[in-house]
């Protein structure tokens, strides 16, 4: 396997009460701070019962997250699927 590979695209998604762990889990094995910013919740309104993040990576690091699946749904699909697997929406804050 190719350490530096084509990039393939992960949804995360946890439940709020794990975010900042998660963030700060993820934060030091991928090194970005934009990370679980997107806020989800049944109804599409306010509060947050879940968070998301969209990224793109190799299979290395698709690997180096799967840590991450303690308090987190990994899934190499669009987030249009996982929401709608999920039951959620984004809340739109604008």
């Amino acid at each position: 396997m190719k350490k530096n590979g084509p990039n393939v695209r992960m949804t995360i998604v946890c439940e709020d009460r794990h975010v900042e762990e998660v963030r700060e889990s993820s934060q030091a094995l991928i090194q970005s701070k934009a990370n679980m910013r997107i806020p989800l919740s049944p109804t599409g309104s306010p509060p947050a019962t879940h968070w998301m993040c969209v990224l793109y990576v190799t299979e290395e690091g698709r690997e180096r997250l799967s840590s991450l699946r303690k308090h987190s749904i990994m899934a190499k699909a669009s987030p249009k699927f996982v929401l709608s697997e999920l039951g959620l929406k984004t809340i739109n804050n604008r």
